[in-house]
């Protein structure tokens, strides 16, 4: 049985609890590293991070302009403290990369899985990097649910790279890169 995302993160985070594990240690390093890598890459500008949670990932993203959203409002009230960056409930404004990592299958209401690709895609001017799981199957606990995202491609945009998880181990999410297409 799942439970509503929203009210689940809200009530971790006013628990004290973080992110989880995903967002801290090696996993956090190897997805920074390679956000940050892909941030040169391409020269972005502009990051809008969908599900940016309590702020400890976001503190390690290194872009000139960075604004995470957050269903939480106890979770943006956890970043607030961090500097150079912005947080907010919901976006106002595009960017060039949108991100998410780690939050495709915290949502286990098709409603709200639906609005949030949607978003994720419509808020990107040029790239949209996902880290996730790729696969149909129930999560082993209440608050996951996992999906294949990659089979319904958005409009508009092009899957540009894959990139296996470094750490199979930890988890079972990997890289996956859109690119906007011209015109």
């Amino acid at each position: 049985m799942s439970i509503k995302s929203k009210d689940y993160w809200e009530n971790r985070y006013k628990q004290g609890k973080t992110s989880g594990t995903g967002s801290r240690g090696v996993l956090a390093d190897y997805k920074a590293s390679t956000v940050n890598q892909l941030i040169k890459e391409h020269s972005i500008q502009s990051v809008l991070d969908f599900g940016c949670g309590d702020g400890y990932q976001a503190n390690l993203i290194k872009c000139p302009s960075y604004v995470g959203v957050d269903v939480s409002g106890k979770a943006l009230e956890l970043c607030s403290s961090l500097p150079g960056k912005t947080f907010k409930l919901r976006p106002t404004e595009k960017a060039e990369l949108t991100l998410s990592l780690d939050v495709i299958f915290h949502l286990t209401e098709d409603k709200d899985y639906n609005r949030y690709i949607k978003e994720l895609f419509d808020y990107s001017t040029n790239l949209v990097i996902i880290y996730s799981t790729n696969l149909d199957y129930p999560g082993a606990v209440p608050h996951m649910r996992h999906r294949r995202f990659s089979e319904r491609e958005p409009p508009h945009f092009t899957l540009i790279q894959y990139i296996p998880n470094k750490y199979p181990s930890l988890t079972n999410s990997d890289f996956y890169v859109y690119q906007k297409n011209d015109g």
